[in-house]
């Protein structure tokens, strides 16, 4: 009896063991795959996709191990052995610069206007320039510029941003100690501009950061509070003068214009009078030239010459004429005319014709 027992109990215990190890069996084959998809979608995930406007560093413990600038899809080994930064190759970037009083969100003008109503400046907040005369001047300013060189920019400093914030604020302040403050506000503003955009080129390309800079923007400018009517009214005033200066001009150039148009149109005038005057004068010439070379081959005086002249021209009209010489007593004239016989006409044509 004890016997039979015994022996359901060791089969109990074996059945419950092989299910446990058919269990375990299960459990660590559905372990495996788990870690075996794990490690696949861990080594997956190194794979990069670069689009057209883009470009990707692939970088290995901080050092750039591969530069991937034409579109598709890459692999590398997944972090953190590889990390991937992908650059907007095409962007345009700006960062701005300002010396500026403190603006607040109280003042509904602060961003058109300083919030420091008091006319104090505040050399801890407020952002400020020295003029080359010893004035102060607010100014905001924006650099637009792209990447050129993506392992200089990541790699030489650890914030690029920075050091072009700091390279174009000692532009700025280094150019406006050269300046008086009327030039940089009013009369050499773009001028002013260009010559911080150079100095700030120059500080980029010492500085190798491996940017393009597109344009130095001249964005706002202002005098203190202080100062702020009194130089508004000296502007005002310059403008005004600087309007009557070019009203003046240009009614002086009007006048001469239409001082220049009526001498030239004198001036034509009296050429044409003078070239009417030599025509007539070169006509009488030849005139009286032919004249004496006509006396000189007939030997007529000159009364004889135009009486010839003159009766040639008479006669050469197509009408009927009449001649009367001197100690005529009579004149005759045919109401109808007899007609000729054919011997007259003959006659007549065979006698020369004395005019």
């Amino acid at each position: 009896m004890l016997d039979d027992i015994e022996t359901h109990i060791e089969n109990d215990n074996e059945q419950a063991t092989m299910a446990l190890l058919r269990t375990l069996k299960t459990a660590f084959t559905g372990l495996r795959i788990f870690l075996i998809l794990l490690i696949a979608v861990y080594l997956f995930s190194g794979i990069y996709k670069v689009d057209e406007k883009e470009h990707a560093l692939q970088m290995r413990f901080g050092k750039i191990i591969k530069v991937s600038t034409e579109p598709g899809i890459y692999f590398g080994l997944p972090k953190p052995f590889n990390s991937v930064v992908k650059i907007n190759a095409k962007k345009m970037r700006r960062l701005e610069v300002k010396f500026w009083y403190k603006e607040t969100a109280q003042n509904p003008l602060s961003r058109d206007a300083p919030a420091n109503t008091s006319g104090d400046l505040h050399i801890l907040d407020d952002g400020y320039n020295l003029t080359g005369d010893y004035n102060i001047l607010h100014t905001k300013w924006s650099v637009i510029y792209s990447i050129k060189d993506y392992k200089t920019y990541y790699l030489n400093y650890k914030d690029p941003e920075a050091i072009i914030n700091k390279a174009l604020s000692q532009a700025i302040v280094h150019t406006a100690a050269s300046y008086t403050v009327d030039n940089a506000l009013i009369k050499e503003k773009e001028k002013f501009r260009l010559a911080v955009e150079k100095l700030f080129q120059s500080y980029v390309n010492k500085l190798s950061i491996g940017i393009k800079v597109n344009r130095v923007n001249y964005e706002k400018y202002s005098v203190p509070i202080k100062s702020k009517i009194a130089f508004e009214n000296v502007v005002a005033a310059e403008l005004t003068q600087n309007k009557k200066i070019q009203n003046a001009e240009t009614y002086r150039n009007e006048a001469l214009r239409k001082v220049e148009g009526d001498v030239a149109q004198i001036i034509s005038e009296a050429n044409a009078y003078k070239q009417e005057i030599v025509d007539t004068i070169k006509a009488d010439a030849n005139y009286f030239e032919a004249m004496q070379k006509s006396v000189a081959k007939s030997g007529n005086s000159v009364l004889m010459v135009k009486y010839l002249e003159t009766i040639s021209r008479v006669l050469s009209v197509p009408h009927d004429r009449m001649m009367l010489y001197p100690g005529s007593s009579e004149i005759r004239i045919f109401l109808r005319k007899p007609k000729k016989s054919k011997e007259d006409e003959d006659e007549n044509e065979d006698q020369p014709h004395n005019h």
